[in-house]
């Protein structure tokens, strides 16, 4: 599913990766708009896995967490010790059907084609019991549009509109709640002014345009 190439870059930044993306305001900017998703959206479950947990972020949400780069979950295993994880492609997990009440997985579909991420829902859906929650985040391509943004590589090289997504969902689910995060483009933004700006940002990402977010959080439950 991931190639090479994706896999290797994560394994080298493993251990750079939680200061160098969230300890700076552009990082938590964003990481406070999807914890305020989860803290909001997120029903408590005795199982919830974090598809894609990388070096841990969310685990405290979470009971288990499976991800492909074995630095990435090196790093996971020492802030995090006290959960199960597994070395595993997102479409091919180890686990057995109907395992999981909720799955999370943020910052994974971003990386992949339409077709990866068909596969990678289609296992979350396996994975998931009857009435469990899934919550995920993808690039929007109304923003990009709109932005003329094309990313010079895989990373976050995709994007989606909702009806691609809902069209990969294979109409097993049922969409409960979607908001945007990051309307601005707070890195332009001085540091000062980017915890300011996060109120304002909040309602855009929230209102008629936040399709025109830089990304896309759905929260869906399984029929």
């Amino acid at each position: 599913m991931a190639s090479t190439e994706v896999k290797d870059y994560y394994n080298k930044i493993a251990k750079e990766y939680d200061s160098s993306r969230f300890d700076n305001t552009y990082g938590q900017f964003i990481e406070r708009q999807e914890r305020k998703f989860l803290d909001k959206h997120l029903l408590p479950g005795a199982r919830i896995l974090n598809l894609g947990c990388g070096t841990g972020r969310f685990m405290e949400y979470c009971s288990d967490g499976a991800d492909f780069s074995e630095e990435m979950l090196t790093v996971a295993h020492q802030n995090y010790p006290n959960y199960s994880y597994h070395l595993c492609d997102a479409a091919k997990t180890p686990y057995e059907d109907n395992t999981f009440d909720a799955v999370i997985c943020f910052h994974v579909i971003m990386h992949l084609s339409k077709e990866q991420a068909a596969a990678v829902l289609k296992e979350a859906d396996r994975i998931l019991k009857p009435g469990g929650q899934l919550i995920f985040d993808y690039p929007s391509r109304s923003r990009r549009k709109l932005t003329r943004y094309k990313a010079p590589d895989w990373h976050g090289g995709n994007d989606y509109t909702k009806s691609e997504i809902a069209e990969s969902l294979n109409g097993n689910w049922d969409q409960a709640k979607w908001k945007g995060v990051l309307f601005f483009p707070i890195h332009r933004f001085p540091k000062w002014l980017r915890q300011i700006a996060y109120g304002l940002d909040q309602l855009f990402c929230s209102g008629p345009l936040k399709h025109y977010s830089s990304y896309l959080i759905l929260s869906l439950r399984k029929r």
